[in-house]
């Protein structure tokens, strides 16, 4: 869904940085104990200590000058190639910083600390294989070397070679165990594994080492959320903003913590405190379309999608996601170039040709969407189909109610309106009784025909109001108990009102499930809006001129249903169907209008 950044080892520059200061001060004891240190090796010796001393202190300006004048009267000194190798890292000039530090192994090819901060900026470089080369052979001169470990785990980590990463983390700890640095990167490794408890001990560790570690507490939450164990998560995140308030990272990772406990307007609150922090941030961005996306403002969210995209124009998360908003705003056409677009970024994103697959749905080609969707089930295994695949939209719950329906009140016909692509109706079908069922949409009624022409007991009809004014004058038992799944609402076509007044009007045994409905006290279940007036909700359908009816909504929340969790309401104005119905537990009655 969304990328769940984690703070990078701890960066190249500082950590070389680090390992010059114990090296200068070898520098003055080399100096001291010199048999016989000429005037100028004592010049120079003095002005690398300046030298190092403004490099300390971060005037790098005044410092350059001076390693440049040393290198300018004698261009071979060891020392001063390497710190000037060093300072040209830390000013991110890294091409330089090689030649430099090369220069200086030419002359002293077995120095274990010059080897490491070689490592250090061929890393920077990404040029990970020599740098892993030159971590090894200063790790062969100096076998103790905490550091040159770990940071040949950060390259391995970064070669995705984790479990070799994680023995030289564990090697860096074994002789070093104050070492909060390597805990910290240890359990990214970890993560990566999917050792989460394992990655959270580590993190656990390094703060335990370093209690102000603002890295480590925000990759303590990401474990944490891993484990769903989200409440806790946001604690972490939210000591990691604690320590450093303007850690865009830790608000990025708070907002989808936030996102996963459905508190959307305060994940949209995190996202933006983390782009303002960092205005190219796309990971927020992104992340920012999925919560709006949730909040069904879906032109802001396809607006966020625009702009991570702007930022990253080869990110196919991204573009699924877009093709996701366009969706929404049921512009198909659209929704489909996106999704192709983040097919061809990774032909291998399941989540793509899901998509594509109910975008193609909705546009009516069904070859071309069953095609789709065995490319997204060849790629994920155990991804579900979509909801036109399988009956009564993929959801268990509806399934098993409408089987009780069915059952209890001993249905002998069930009238169906909006076929789609037959997929319900064929389960209707299996039962034997009586299918009569419309489709208007010729595309799919085409298909749907073609799919339930062996079926002897359906009958295919074409407008759903139409159907239901002939069944008023054909030769049928209207008395006999009878199931209508209205489903025949689409766009600008609504013929809800006045197919409810028709089946409770002429048929004294009805039970009416109509799909796509608000419940209204649970948002999680999905429902058809078209704009003022056409919204799906009991006000809706409360202005149809109906007799004394018997409301009941799904017992299930939507958290326990699955599939397309849309909404539904049943409805009957017969006082013996309302007493079975009563009897459903998957059932609960709202009231009696």
């Amino acid at each position: 869904m969304s990328e769940r950044s984690q703070k990078p080892p701890k960066s190249a520059d500082q950590r070389v940085f680090a390992q010059v200061e114990k090296w200068m001060a070898t520098i003055g004891e080399i100096s001291r104990h010199a048999p016989s240190a000429s005037p100028a090796v004592a010049t120079i010796n003095a002005d690398l200590q300046k030298a190092f001393a403004l490099h300390q202190g971060g005037q790098l300006v005044e410092a350059e000058q001076i390693y440049r004048n040393v290198l300018k009267t004698n261009p071979d000194h060891f020392d001063a190639l390497h710190l000037f190798g060093v300072l040209k890292l830390q000013q991110g000039q890294s091409t330089e910083a090689l030649e430099l530090i090369g220069a200086a192994l030419q002359k002293r090819p077995n120095e274990s600390v010059v080897l490491s901060n070689c490592g250090a900026i061929l890393n920077k470089l990404e040029r990970f294989d020599e740098a892993l080369a030159s971590y090894d052979k200063a790790i062969a001169l100096k076998p103790d070397y905490a550091e040159a470990f770990y940071n040949r785990g950060n390259v391995l980590q970064k070669l995705k070679r984790f479990d070799e990463a994680l023995a030289s983390y564990d090697r860096a700890i074994a002789l070093r165990p104050n070492y909060s640095e390597v805990f910290n990167n240890r359990g990214t490794t970890l993560q990566v594994l999917k050792r989460f408890d394992d990655a959270l001990a580590s993190y656990d560790r390094a703060i335990a080492l370093r209690p102000n570690y603002a890295e480590a507490f925000n990759n303590r939450g990401n474990a944490l959320k891993e484990l769903q164990h989200f409440d806790e998560a946001l604690a972490s995140y939210d000591r990691a903003i604690t320590l450093r308030p303007n850690y865009a990272e830790a608000f990025n990772n708070q907002g989808h913590a936030l996102q996963e406990l459905k508190r959307f307007d305060e994940a949209l609150a995190s996202y933006d405190r983390a782009i303002t922090l960092k205005p190219n941030y796309v990971e927020a961005f992104n992340n920012r379309g999925n919560a709006l996306k949730a909040l069904k403002r879906f032109d802001a969210a396809l607006a966020s999608y625009d702009k991570a995209i702007a930022f990253k124009p080869d990110s196919a998360e991204i573009f699924n996601n877009r093709g996701g908003a366009l969706q929404e705003l049921k512009r198909f056409e659209e929704s489909l170039a996106s999704y192709n677009q983040a097919l061809v970024l990774n032909p291998d994103l399941a989540e793509g040709w899901f998509g594509l697959c109910t975008v193609l749905a909705r546009l009516n080609r069904f070859d071309e969407a069953f095609a789709a969707y065995n490319k997204a089930a060849a790629t994920e295994t155990h991804l579900p189909p979509p909801w036109f695949i399988t009956p009564l939209n993929g959801q268990t719950i509806r399934t098993g109610l409408v089987l009780r329906i069915i059952v209890n009140c001993q249905i002998a016909r069930v009238i169906e309106t909006g076929t789609y692509i037959g997929t319900t109706t064929e389960y209707f079908a299996s039962f034997g009784f009586p299918v009569i069922t419309s489709e208007t949409n010729s595309d799919r009624a085409s298909y749907a025909r073609k799919r339930l022409q062996r079926w002897k007991n359906i009958d295919f009809r074409g407008d759903s109001i139409r159907m239901l004014q002939e069944l008023k004058h054909a030769p049928i038992d209207r008395d006999a108990p009878t199931l209508f799944y209205l489903d025949a609402h689409w766009e600008d076509h609504l013929p809800l009102r006045e197919e409810v007044e028709l089946a409770l009007g002429n048929f004294s045994r009805a039970v009416i499930l109509i799909d796509d409905f608000c419940v209204p006290d649970d948002s999680g279940y999905q429902f058809e809006d078209y704009g003022p007036g056409k919204r799906l909700d009991l006000e809706y359908l409360m202005k149809a001129n109906l007799p004394p009816i018997t409301i009941y909504f799904p017992s299930a929340s939507s958290k326990e249903e699955s599939g397309l969790k849309a909404g539904c309401v049943v409805v009957t104005a017969n006082q013996t169907i309302a007493a079975i119905l009563d009897r459903i537990t998957l059932l609960r009655r709202w009231a009696s209008a």
